[in-house]
């Protein structure tokens, strides 16, 4: 049999449009309305890594919040 992969049916992506620090948490937020939130040690170093991670913004990710309302 072969193998086709993954064919993109399963996933929708969602552009990310923004990236904010909130006391220690980062929040990436989506297109869609809904956001990822990672927690970190200090504010000091959520402010670093959304510092960072501002070259992301207009990549694509997953939303796993989509998915499950679809379901």
């Amino acid at each position: 049999m072969a193998n086709y992969g993954n064919t993109g049916q399963r996933y929708h992506l969602r552009k990310i449009v923004g990236v904010e620090a909130r006391e220690n948490k980062v929040i990436h937020t989506l297109e869609c309305g809904h956001s990822h939130v990672g927690t970190w040690d200090s504010p000091e170093q959520a402010q670093r890594v959304a510092g960072r991670a501002q070259d992301i913004i207009g990549s694509k990710t997953r939303c796993d919040k989509c998915e499950v309302e679809h379901a």
